[in-house]
């Protein structure tokens, strides 16, 4: 049904090629994901994450058009949507005046993806700058891929903590991060600790104007507060103190275009959550 025209990338159990409909090779292109990997757990992680990304309907969520689970290598085809991946387009970031608008328009679009897979029961549970794919240089429409993790509301992991979406929108509270200064490494022993207080961030948020630094720090103590009750519970809840900061850039907009580029070691940062959901930084993975 589908003719391969290369490799678009390759993870732990499989790989992504692009291929168009047999027979019509100037036609639109797809995105082929299937497994080369064997063992029963393999094909479960599969098909669950095929599964529940057919369950979401959102225009940054890929919309698959074929699925073929029982085959010796099951794949799925969906919508491709070209653009550049996240991960790629912050790496200079962390040489500029820190953006608190994109960092705003990024997120809250992100959050819009995430609120429809919330509202399904879908936890995404892997969302990070390699799974976002920013098309035509707008910020406000990353589209979000890659539900090979992905869990529903209440499922028990392999940690044996069940899934929450809060889980996704503390990595979202990282991706507003990393959009704003770009990526960083903080050292493993910053674990559980707020991460606007460590000072390779604080020198970085000290560059902003005064009214846009209190406006991000203010999200972002509340995204890592240390305890769950007291963070985001929802996407529609984040996505509206998100809106709220925006606000806050604009007024800070003209200050900051008049400033030089700051200068900041740059690297690479990892958030992971502790069993009890709270925040933990780690240095030196790639995330």
């Amino acid at each position: 049904s589908w003719t391969s025209l290369g490799v678009l990338g390759r993870g732990a159990g499989g790989e992504v090629l692009r291929v168009v409909r047999k027979g019509d090779p100037a036609g639109q292109h797809f995105a082929l994901k299937r497994l080369t990997r064997s063992g029963p757990a393999w094909r479960e992680r599969f098909a669950r994450g095929a599964e529940l990304l057919g369950r979401v309907r959102h225009p940054q969520v890929p919309r698959i058009v074929d699925c073929r689970l029982d085959l010796a290598e099951p794949y799925f085809v969906s919508e491709l949507r070209e653009g550049v991946l996240l991960v790629d387009r912050v790496r200079p970031y962390a040489n500029r005046v820190p953006d608190l608008r994109e960092a705003c328009l990024l997120t809250g679009g992100l959050l819009s993806a995430l609120d429809a897979c919330h509202a399904v029961g879908v936890v995404h549970c892997d969302v990070k700058a390699q799974n976002l794919v920013i098309p035509d240089d707008d910020p406000s429409r990353p589209m979000l891929l890659d539900f090979d993790l992905a869990r529903e509301v209440g499922e028990v992991g392999s940690l044996g903590v069940p899934a929450h979406p809060s889980v996704d929108l503390v990595h979202a509270a990282l991706i507003f991060l990393n959009v704003l200064i770009g990526h960083f490494q903080l050292p493993a022993h910053w674990w559980g600790l707020p991460p606007h207080k460590h000072p390779q961030v604080a020198r970085r948020l000290a560059d902003m104007p005064f009214d846009s630094r209190q406006a991000a720090t203010a999200f972002l103590r509340k995204a890592f507060d240390p305890s769950p009750d007291r963070r985001f519970q929802t996407a529609e809840e984040m996505r509206a103190v998100i809106e709220a900061t925006m606000r806050t850039s604009a007024s800070d907009a003209a200050m900051s275009a008049d400033r030089p580029a700051a200068r900041s070691p740059a690297g690479l940062g990892v958030l992971a959550l502790l069993p009890d959901g709270s925040p933990a930084w780690e240095g030196g993975i790639a995330w």
